[in-house]
């Protein structure tokens, strides 16, 4: 133990004033560094409480619920490629609906498995029923602030 304390001193003896100053100038950027490491990640801390104080999803979605309820507004373009469509999008909606499988008989094996047996005379059923569509729109602030809330709720899950 004696010999590495005259080690060390030796050491010491043997280190110019310039070598006295570099070390010094390096320890002083390792505490720099570090603190600025440490405000960084305090301050992402504190605008992330900032922001969950500022945005309220609830009152968000309140207001998307609240607000004008317009159609989709379309241009020319896109109202022709609607009248010569060979079949529009209401059409096949409606469509998708009126054809129904028809069955014989449904049996549940085990717990949850459910088999149901076609009725191959009569395969499908054709039922016609009115679909309305009712397509609303947000506003593009309301739809900016969901999105932003989405990432909110992202950064806080990761």
């Amino acid at each position: 133990m004696k010999s590495l304390i005259t080690d060390i001193i030796t050491f010491f003896k043997t280190l110019t004033f310039i070598d006295y100053v570099l070390y010094l100038a390096m320890l002083v950027l390792v505490i720099l560094i570090v603190s600025l490491i440490y405000l960084l990640r305090t301050a992402d801390i504190e605008e992330l409480e900032e922001d969950d104080d500022e945005f309220d999803i609830k009152k968000a979605i309140e207001e998307i619920e609240l607000s004008d309820n317009r159609e989709i507004e379309i241009n020319d373009y896109e109202r022709e490629q609607e009248e010569n469509a060979i079949i529009s999008y209401e059409e096949l909606l409606n469509s998708a609906k009126k054809n129904k499988l028809n069955y014989k008989s449904d049996e549940i094996l085990g717990d949850t498995v459910s088999v149901k047996k076609f009725d191959l005379d009569n395969l499908v059923s054709e039922e016609p029923e009115d679909v309305k569509l009712d397509v609303r729109v947000i506003s593009y602030a309301h739809e900016e602030a969901f999105l932003q809330a989405l990432k909110n709720l992202q950064k806080l899950l990761d």
